[in-house]
Formats: C-alpha cells, sequence, structure tokens
C-alpha cells in the first residue's frame, strides 16, 4: 500500500513539476514583433517608406490591417464604394500590393505631404506556438459548448482559433525628408 501511495506521488509531483515547466516555458517562447522601416525612396514625385514586420523567432506573420496616423486623424488604405465593395485608398500604397503581407515581404506606404511626422499602425496576425495553443483551446471549446455548438464542431473552431493572435504594431513618428528636387532648389 505504501508502496502505491509513493509511486502516485512520484508520478504526481513529476506530472506537476511538468507542467509547470510547460506553462513556464510557453510563456518565455513569445518573441517581440517589430514593425520595421527598411528604406525611404521617392517614386513618381511621391515619398514612399518601405515596412517589414520582423518576428525574431521565425513564427509565420500576415499584416492584416494598415493604416497612417496623421496627428489625430487617421487614414485608411481602402475607401468604400457606394456598391458596398472597397478599393484601394489614392495614394496610400506606393504600388499595387498583394493582400495579405506576408513574411519578410517589403511594402511600400506613400508618406502624407500635409504634415512633417506621422506613424504607420498595423495588425499582424501570428501563429501561436504550439503550447500556447493548447492552452488557450480549453477555454475557446468549453464557451463554444456552453453556448450549444456540438461537440465536434467546437474542437474544430477551438483548434482553427488558437491558430493566430492579433497583435498591433504602430512605429515611431516618422518625420518626412525633404525632396531631392525641392533641397537642390532651395539650395540656389
Amino acid at each position: 500500500m505504501n508502496r502505491r501511495r509513493t509511486l502516485l506521488l512520484v508520478i504526481f509531483g513529476l506530472g506537476l513539476a511538468g507542467g509547470l515547466a510547460f506553462l513556464f516555458w510557453s510563456k518565455q517562447s513569445v518573441q517581440p514583433v517589430r514593425l520595421k522601416i527598411v528604406r525611404r525612396a521617392f517614386e513618381q514625385g511621391k515619398q514612399v517608406v518601405f515596412f517589414r514586420v520582423e518576428v525574431a523567432d521565425g513564427r509565420q506573420i500576415q499584416v492584416r490591417w494598415a493604416e497612417k496616423v496623421v496627428g489625430d486623424k487617421i487614414e485608411l488604405p481602402f475607401t468604400p464604394q457606394p456598391s458596398g465593395t472597397v478599393k484601394p485608398a489614392i495614394d496610400f500604397w506606393s504600388s499595387p500590393q498583394s493582400w495579405p503581407i506576408v513574411p519578410g515581404q517589403e511594402f511600400g506606404v506613400v508618406a502624407p505631404t500635409s504634415v512633417a511626422t506621422w506613424k504607420l499602425r498595423v495588425v499582424v496576425h501570428l501563429d501561436r506556438p504550439l503550447p500556447e495553443r493548447f492552452i488557450g483551446m480549453p477555454k475557446t471549446w468549453i464557451s463554444l459548448v456552453r453556448k450549444g455548438t456540438p461537440c465536434k464542431k467546437a474542437a474544430r473552431l477551438a483548434w482553427t482559433s488558437s491558430l493566430y493572435r492579433a497583435e498591433k504594431l504602430e512605429t515611431d513618428p516618422i518625420t518626412n525628408a525633404v525632396a531631392p528636387e525641392a533641397f537642390s532648389k532651395a539650395m540656389q
């Protein structure tokens, strides 16, 4: 009897230690994500700033939304049409962008000319590390089942909803550069 009790305590202790290590490891595995200015250029007489989203641990990412913050005004990348559709906004993207923007892909944004400084804000979907996925799945599954979703469907939804995590990134204020032509004319 004592031998069984000791064995159960050892197994329970190892399980508890493993669970705590798993939770601690999963919290430490999240690496910072950065929105980095890669370069600046002038295209068709307009200043363009090129960005890239970087993540240290190589997880999959997608830029799902972007907006320019100009003072207290927000400029959106798409304009709604009367028909209910949207089309790319004029003077937002430097050239046609593939959407969504994928890891390592540079994307150019036309700098606003009405202000000296502005920011870019993006929403990124990050591939969650495996431990983080498993931690969130039971909560999602339980809430779906309580709402009346069938068990199989709730399990599928819990798995797919835990694949990505949305994160908002914002640049530091970006100062507009003087156009080379304007600078050379001012020097004359």
